[in-house]
C-alpha cells in the first residue's frame, strides 16, 4: 500500500529489441507470468477462482504469434481479471519509444462525467471542447468504454477509478485496446444544442497530445475555515510525496485538530478527492482524529507460503502480524466531535480506500461524490516484486500483502464505498469551474 495509484500506466523502465514475438516467445512468457502470480500473489483468487485462471491462462497460451501491442493487450488482459489495482503491467522503454513514435493519436483530450464522455481540449478547431463523444470511428463509446476497462487493472468490479485513469490516457488507450491502425479519425459528436455533429480529424505525434493532457496542482495537505465549516484536503498519505515537498503529516494532523477544537468547528469538509493513498499508518492516524470509539483498521494480512519476509503460520494462512494496522487504534485527545463530510472519487485508492471504508462502516462520516476505486474489502498492496517477461520485456508489477479491512460482514464486496450522496458534474458546471461535490456538502451543512 505504500505504491500510489500510478497515473501514467505506460511509464516503465528496461528494454528490448524485438517487436516480433514467436508462438514459443509468447508462451514463455505467459507461463512465466503465471508462475510468478501464484507464487507471489496471496489475492491470485481474491475476486476469481482457480478454475477462472486456469482457463483464462491457458487461452492466453495458444499457439499464435504477436506483435508488441497483441502482446502488451494479454498480459494487461489477463492481469486485469484478478481483480487487483496494483497489478499492474507496463511497457519497457523500447517497446513504449516504438508505440509512441509508430502511433499516430487522436488530436484530443477527454472527460468522463458519469457514463458520458466530453471533449476536454481540441488541438482541431474542427471539435469544440463541451461536445458528448458519441462514436468514433464506428465504435459506439459503450463499446470503447467496454474494451479499455477489460485490460485495465482495478480493484473488484470498480469500474469509478477506470474512467478516471482512461481520461488521463485515452487517446493511447484507444490505439491500444481498440484499434492500433488508426491514423484519421471519425467523430460523431453532440455539440452543446444537442445537434449531431461529424468531424473527419487527422492523427497526430504523441508529443502533440501530451501538451493537451490533464495536470494537477495545488498543496497536498491544507485546512480552511469558514463561518460554517472547516475544509481540510488530504491528496496523498505518501510519504516520500509529502516529505519531498517540504510536508510533516503527524504535526499537520496534530496542529490541525488542535485548531479545530480550539475553534469550536462543528462540520468538517473532509476532500480525498485524487488521493491515491500511501503510508498505511498514515490512514490509520488520521481515523483516529474522527472516531468515537477504538477501532480496528485491518483484521489480516496474508502473503503466500514462498513470500521472502518475515510471516506466520496462523491454520492454513501464512500472514505478516507486525503491523500497526492490526493493532486496535484508539481515538486521539483532539478528535473531531462534529458532523464529518468526506469527498471522493474513482481515484481515491489503497489507503484512501482504507480510510474510508472504516470511517464507512463505524458511521463516522457522510460521503458525497462518486464510488472509492480501492475496494471496500481491503486490497493486495504492500511488499511488491517486480518482475520483466523474458521475451517481450513487459515489466509487471506484483503485489505480496493481501490487506482485509477491518470491517467483516459488509455488504459490498467487490465494490468501493458508495457515497450517500452520489454528484455527477454537468458539462457546463465542469467547464465553470464550480465543484458540485463540495457544493452538495456545503448546502447539506446550511440545511
Amino acid at each position: 500500500m505504500h505504491k500510489i495509484f500510478s497515473l501514467l500506466i505506460l511509464l516503465t523502465s528496461c528494454s528490448q529489441a524485438q517487436t516480433q514475438y514467436s508462438p514459443a516467445e509468447v508462451q514463455h512468457d505467459i507461463e512465466y507470468l503465471r508462475a510468478q502470480l501464484e507464487t507471489y500473489h496471496p489475492g491470485l483468487y481474491r475476486y476469481a477462482s482457480r478454475e477462472e485462471m486456469n482457463a483464462l491462462f491457458l487461452e492466453a497460451e495458444r499457439n499464435d504469434g504477436l506483435d508488441d501491442i497483441g502482446m502488451y493487450r494479454r498480459v494487461n488482459f489477463l492481469t486485469s481479471k484478478i481483480g487487483c489495482g496494483h497489478t499492474r503491467a507496463r511497457m519497457s522503454d523500447n517497446m513504449r519509444n516504438r508505440f509512441e513514435e509508430k502511433q499516430r493519436f487522436m488530436p484530443i483530450s477527454v472527460k468522463f462525467l458519469g457514463d458520458r464522455v466530453y471533449v476536454r481540449q481540441s488541438l482541431d478547431d474542427e471539435i469544440k471542447p463541451g461536445w458528448e463523444i458519441t462514436s468514433i470511428n464506428d465504435h459506439s463509446m459503450d463499446e470503447i468504454k467496454r474494451q479499455i476497462f477489460k485490460h485495465l487493472p482495478g480493484d473488484g468490479r470498480i469500474e469509478t477509478g477506470k474512467r478516471r485513469i482512461t481520461e488521463l490516457l485515452f487517446e493511447a488507450y484507444y490505439q491500444l485496446y481498440i484499434d492500433s491502425t488508426a491514423t484519421n479519425y471519425r467523430f460523431e459528436l453532440k455539440d452543446a444544442g444537442g445537434n449531431i455533429e461529424k468531424v473527419r480529424v487527422s492523427g497526430v505525434s504523441q508529443e502533440e497530445v501530451n501538451s493537451i493532457r490533464a495536470s494537477f496542482s495545488g498543496d497536498f495537505l491544507s485546512l480552511e475555515h469558514t463561518e460554517d465549516y472547516a475544509y481540510m484536503r488530504i491528496r496523498t498519505f505518501s510519504y516520500q510525496a509529502l516529505r519531498d515537498n517540504g510536508y510533516n503529516y503527524e504535526q499537520f494532523l496534530e496542529e490541525s485538530f488542535k485548531e479545530l477544537k480550539k475553534k469550536g468547528t462543528e462540520n468538517l469538509i473532509l476532500d480525498l478527492r485524487g488521493n491515491g493513498g500511501g503510508k498505511d499508518d498514515y490512514g490509520a492516524l488520521l481515523v483516529s482524529y474522527l472516531a468515537w470509539e477504538s477501532f480496528g483498521y485491518f483484521d489480516r494480512i496474508e502473503v503466500t507460503r514462498k513470500y521472502p519476509g518475515r510471516s506466520k503460520r496462523v491454520g492454513d494462512q501464512y500472514r505478516v502480524t507486525t503491523h500497526n494496522g492490526l493493532d486496535t487504534w484508539q481515538p486521539k485527545e483532539d478528535r473531531f466531535t462534529g458532523d464529518v463530510y468526506v469527498l471522493i472519487d474513482g481515484f481515491s485508492f489503497s489507503t484512501c480506500a482504507d480510510v474510508a471504508t472504516v470511517l464507512h462502516h463505524h458511521g463516522w462520516a457522510t460521503f458525497l461524490g462518486e464510488e472509492t476505486g480501492g475496494g471496500y474489502d481491503g486490497n493486495t498492496s504492500g511488499h511488491t516484486r517486480t518482475i520483466t517477461l523474458p521475451n517481450s520485456g513487459i515489466i509487471v508489477n506484483i503485489p505480496m500483502w493481501m490487506y482485509t479491512t477491518a470491517n467483516i460482514g459488509h455488504d459490498y464486496e467487490g465494490r468501493g464505498v458508495i457515497p450517500d450522496y452520489p454528484v455527477i458534474p454537468t458539462w457546463e458546471s465542469y467547464s465553470e469551474g464550480i465543484d458540485v461535490v463540495l457544493e452538495k456538502a456545503k448546502e447539506l451543512i446550511g440545511n
